[in-house]
């Protein structure tokens, strides 16, 4: 069934209703979380300061990012030093 799928139509998933194209991930706050988490996973525990000289991002994002993981429970803060839960 593929094949004739791919001979009627030049790219099916453009017809999916849940066909969506991705963002840039340069900049994005996906590639800052990933750093985050990568980061803490090297390195240990760290304060936001740190993490945020560590994946080359602001401090406020970096902040606001690390409260994100923190809500979906990925990461955790102790005595002001963030770590993986």
């Amino acid at each position: 069934m593929a094949p004739t799928i791919k001979r009627t139509l030049p790219n099916p998933s453009r017809r999916s209703r849940h066909h969506a194209v991705q963002g840039r991930f340069e900049g994005s706050n996906r590639q800052l979380r990933g750093r985050l988490l990568a980061a803490l996973l090297a390195g240990g525990p760290a304060a936001a300061g740190e993490l945020a000289d560590a994946v080359g991002f602001d401090a406020r994002r970096t902040i606001v990012a690390l409260e994100a993981l923190h809500a979906e429970g990925f990461v955790v803060s102790e005595d002001g030093r963030w770590r993986i839960f």
